[in-house]
Protein backbone atom coordinates (compact mmCIF):
# COMPACT_ATOMS: atom_id res chain seq x y z
CA UNK A 1 0.00 0.00 0.00
CA UNK A 2 1.32 3.28 -1.31
CA UNK A 3 2.18 5.56 1.97
CA UNK A 4 1.37 9.50 1.92
CA UNK A 5 3.50 11.42 4.74
CA UNK A 6 2.31 15.09 5.49
CA UNK A 7 -0.77 16.91 6.40
CA UNK A 8 -2.59 14.62 3.97
CA UNK A 9 -2.69 12.17 6.59
CA UNK A 10 -4.88 14.74 8.87
CA UNK A 11 -7.06 15.49 5.45
CA UNK A 12 -7.75 12.33 4.80
CA UNK A 13 -8.49 11.01 8.10
CA UNK A 14 -10.90 14.25 8.65
CA UNK A 15 -12.79 12.17 5.36
CA UNK A 16 -15.75 10.51 6.11
CA UNK A 17 -16.79 12.46 9.51
CA UNK A 18 -19.60 14.43 10.91
CA UNK A 19 -19.17 18.56 10.84
CA UNK A 20 -17.79 19.74 14.26
CA UNK A 21 -15.29 16.21 14.48
CA UNK A 22 -12.43 16.81 16.15
CA UNK A 23 -10.59 15.55 13.22
CA UNK A 24 -12.10 18.38 11.16
CA UNK A 25 -11.34 20.91 12.94
CA UNK A 26 -7.29 19.39 13.15
CA UNK A 27 -7.61 20.00 9.16
CA UNK A 28 -9.01 23.15 9.84
CA UNK A 29 -6.49 23.88 11.58
CA UNK A 30 -3.54 23.75 9.39
CA UNK A 31 -5.33 25.99 6.79
CA UNK A 32 -5.58 28.50 9.73
CA UNK A 33 -7.98 31.01 7.66
CA UNK A 34 -11.51 31.96 7.80
CA UNK A 35 -14.24 30.63 5.36
CA UNK A 36 -17.79 31.34 3.71
CA UNK A 37 -19.73 28.84 3.88
CA UNK A 38 -22.26 27.85 1.64
CA UNK A 39 -25.58 25.86 1.19
CA UNK A 40 -26.74 23.89 -2.07
CA UNK A 41 -29.70 21.76 -2.64
CA UNK A 42 -29.16 20.06 -6.47
CA UNK A 43 -31.66 17.45 -7.09
CA UNK A 44 -32.36 16.67 -3.81
CA UNK A 45 -28.99 16.57 -2.57
CA UNK A 46 -28.18 19.28 0.03
CA UNK A 47 -24.62 19.92 0.30
CA UNK A 48 -22.42 22.47 2.24
CA UNK A 49 -19.34 24.63 1.55
CA UNK A 50 -16.25 25.87 3.59
CA UNK A 51 -14.48 28.00 1.17
CA UNK A 52 -11.38 29.22 2.28
CA UNK A 53 -10.45 31.64 -0.54
CA UNK A 54 -7.28 32.88 0.93
CA UNK A 55 -5.39 29.54 0.91
CA UNK A 56 -7.39 27.73 -2.13
CA UNK A 57 -9.30 25.13 -0.27
CA UNK A 58 -12.59 24.18 -0.54
CA UNK A 59 -14.40 21.49 1.94
CA UNK A 60 -17.46 19.59 0.74
CA UNK A 61 -20.17 18.14 3.29
CA UNK A 62 -23.09 15.88 2.08
CA UNK A 63 -26.44 15.76 4.15
CA UNK A 64 -26.60 12.51 5.01
CA UNK A 65 -29.23 10.85 6.91
CA UNK A 66 -29.56 14.77 8.97
CA UNK A 67 -25.91 14.64 9.35
CA UNK A 68 -23.16 16.82 7.94
CA UNK A 69 -20.25 14.42 6.46
CA UNK A 70 -16.81 15.51 5.39
CA UNK A 71 -16.65 13.63 1.37
CA UNK A 72 -14.19 16.05 -0.20
CA UNK A 73 -11.65 18.85 0.20
CA UNK A 74 -10.29 20.32 -3.12
CA UNK A 75 -6.95 22.20 -2.91
CA UNK A 76 -6.09 25.02 -5.45
CA UNK A 77 -2.20 24.68 -6.78
CA UNK A 78 -2.59 27.66 -8.79
CA UNK A 79 -5.34 30.44 -8.31
CA UNK A 80 -8.99 29.73 -9.68
CA UNK A 81 -11.86 31.81 -9.70
CA UNK A 82 -11.31 34.01 -6.81
CA UNK A 83 -9.58 31.82 -5.17
CA UNK A 84 -5.40 31.99 -3.87
CA UNK A 85 -3.23 29.05 -4.34
CA UNK A 86 -2.90 26.40 -1.32
CA UNK A 87 0.61 27.97 0.35
CA UNK A 88 1.34 24.41 1.88
CA UNK A 89 1.59 22.00 -0.76
CA UNK A 90 5.17 21.38 0.43
CA UNK A 91 3.82 20.37 3.55
CA UNK A 92 0.92 18.60 2.26
CA UNK A 93 3.04 15.71 0.62
CA UNK A 94 6.44 15.58 2.38
CA UNK A 95 7.64 13.38 -0.48
CA UNK A 96 7.16 15.27 -3.51
CA UNK A 97 9.17 18.64 -5.02
CA UNK A 98 8.88 21.15 -6.94
CA UNK A 99 7.60 21.24 -9.70
CA UNK A 100 5.36 18.68 -9.20
CA UNK A 101 4.25 16.06 -12.38
CA UNK A 102 2.39 13.00 -13.55
CA UNK A 103 5.67 11.34 -13.53
CA UNK A 104 7.06 13.24 -10.20
CA UNK A 105 4.13 11.25 -8.20
CA UNK A 106 4.22 8.18 -9.85
CA UNK A 107 7.93 7.94 -9.15
CA UNK A 108 7.32 8.67 -5.38
CA UNK A 109 4.19 6.91 -4.86
CA UNK A 110 3.69 4.31 -7.51
CA UNK A 111 1.09 3.11 -9.74
CA UNK A 112 -1.99 4.76 -9.04
CA UNK A 113 -5.44 3.13 -8.46
CA UNK A 114 -6.76 4.89 -11.57
CA UNK A 115 -5.04 6.78 -14.35
CA UNK A 116 -6.07 9.58 -17.17
CA UNK A 117 -4.12 12.07 -19.86
CA UNK A 118 -4.77 14.46 -17.15
CA UNK A 119 -5.49 13.10 -13.91
CA UNK A 120 -3.86 10.34 -11.64
CA UNK A 121 -5.54 8.90 -8.61
CA UNK A 122 -5.00 6.75 -5.63
CA UNK A 123 -6.99 5.09 -2.97
CA UNK A 124 -5.86 4.55 0.62
CA UNK A 125 -7.56 3.19 2.86
CA UNK A 126 -10.94 3.61 0.88
CA UNK A 127 -10.05 7.06 0.65
CA UNK A 128 -8.88 9.02 -2.63
CA UNK A 129 -6.43 11.02 -3.80
CA UNK A 130 -6.67 12.56 -7.10
CA UNK A 131 -4.00 14.39 -9.11
CA UNK A 132 -5.43 16.80 -12.18
CA UNK A 133 -2.94 18.35 -14.22
CA UNK A 134 -3.61 21.24 -16.93
CA UNK A 135 -2.95 20.86 -20.86
CA UNK A 136 0.37 21.83 -20.05
CA UNK A 137 0.84 18.38 -17.78
CA UNK A 138 1.11 20.84 -14.87
CA UNK A 139 -0.53 20.40 -11.35
CA UNK A 140 -3.80 22.09 -10.82
CA UNK A 141 -5.87 20.36 -8.41
CA UNK A 142 -5.43 17.71 -5.68
CA UNK A 143 -9.22 16.45 -4.33
CA UNK A 144 -9.27 13.74 -1.76
CA UNK A 145 -12.60 12.08 -1.23
CA UNK A 146 -14.52 9.74 0.18
CA UNK A 147 -17.95 7.83 -1.62
CA UNK A 148 -20.53 8.62 0.80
Amino acid sequence: MTKFIGDVSVFLEALGREQGNDSILDAISIIATDFDIEYFDFENIKSTYFHFFKRGVDFVFLNKDSNEILESIFFYVGKFEGYNEYPFLNELFCDLNDPISKDSIMNVFGTPESISASWIRYVVNGKYIHFEFDDSQKLNLITLFVNI
